[in-house]
């Protein structure tokens, strides 16, 4: 499913109309700390290093990177047109 920027700020207008600047900006913000925080596991996997963590659960945060910055780069691409 694909969104343009106008469909998301409309949306986020319908829910948040005085507030929709400071929402976007607090998901991008979550995003970036999304992705700060699960680097070190596309890092090890990059490298080809052992597991980060002792449950074998990389790979969520391997998607979990992937997703916030597939999202992030899709909002950035938005906020150009």
């Amino acid at each position: 499913m694909s969104f343009s920027f106008q469909q998301l700020t409309s949306w986020l207008k319908s829910i948040f109309p005085s507030h929709e600047g400071r929402v976007l900006n607090k998901v991008k913000e979550w995003l970036e700390n999304e992705i700060e925080d699960s680097q070190e596991f596309v890092d090890a996997k990059e490298n080809g290093e052992d597991w980060v963590t002792s449950d074998g659960t990389d790979d969520i945060y391997i998607g979990r990177n992937e997703a916030a910055t597939s999202l992030l780069d899709q909002i950035r691409k938005w906020e150009g047109q």
